[in-house]
């Protein structure tokens, strides 16, 4: 009786192990290119998001801080008129007007993070393309007592953000009723604004890859500082 050589493989246990590397191949594969797709659109997503929730970030952070000049908190306040250097308009709550404050330009009272001193903030697009892809940028304007025009600065500008639609809605609560504009509609109404919606979206990525993404949020003004009763 002869004995199995033990030198090498016989043809049937060839075939087997070939058959079960090649499953093992076949799962390293599709896990490694599973992960790859989850990664890629990890990363497209945060291409297409990141600039918007910047934006969305910087406007809650200034609109959260914008109050009424006559009933300003502990700090120095040095908003003005728009970029007139005159005294901010009395009765118009945080922002500054109806012909300022529209759907694509919000102007306000606000003191940024880590400031004692306010200012009027405009918050607007600027160096928009074909497409409606834009820089939205938040201005500094200058304190009262500044020669008209005055010189604002630049606080903020986030690139790769869309001003398509209605990115700002000003909220009103009258007689049990919320009503939402696309901007104020009197100056009149200035004062009742009790919060803010912001519509942002970013576009697709220059490569054509991934979705556009858009950024919700609204922002409650405290009754206190906006002076609503």
């Amino acid at each position: 009786m002869s004995e199995r050589p033990e030198d090498g493989f016989s043809l049937v246990e060839f075939i087997v192990a070939s058959a079960l590397m090649v499953v093992v191949l076949a799962m390293v594969s599709l896990a490694t290119t599973t992960s790859v797709k989850v990664t890629r659109q990890g990363v497209l997503s945060g291409l297409t998001t990141g600039p918007a929730q910047l934006a969305a970030q910087e406007i809650q952070q200034i609109a959260s801080g914008a109050f009424v000049p006559a009933n300003a908190p502990s700090m120095t306040t040095n908003c003005a008129n728009g970029n007139t250097g005159a005294a901010f308009p009395a009765g118009t709550g945080p922002f500054v007007s109806t012909a300022d404050s529209t759907s694509t330009d919000l102007w306000l009272c606000s003191y940024r993070m880590g400031t004692q001193t306010s200012y009027t903030f405009e918050i607007h697009f600027t160096q928009c393309n074909s497409s409606q892809v834009c820089t939205l940028e938040v201005d500094q304007q200058g304190a009262v007592g500044c020669t008209s025009p005055c010189a604002a600065t630049t606080v903020a500008a986030i690139p790769n953000v869309s001003d398509a639609g209605a990115p700002f809605t000003y909220d009103y609560y009258s007689s049990g009723t919320w009503t939402t504009a696309s901007q104020p509609l009197s100056s009149a109404q200035l004062p009742a604004i009790q919060a803010i919606g912001i519509n942002l979206s970013s576009p697709v990525t220059a490569a054509g890859n991934g979705n556009a993404a858009t950024v919700m949020r609204t922002i409650l003004l405290p009754n206190t500082l906006n002076g609503a009763s």
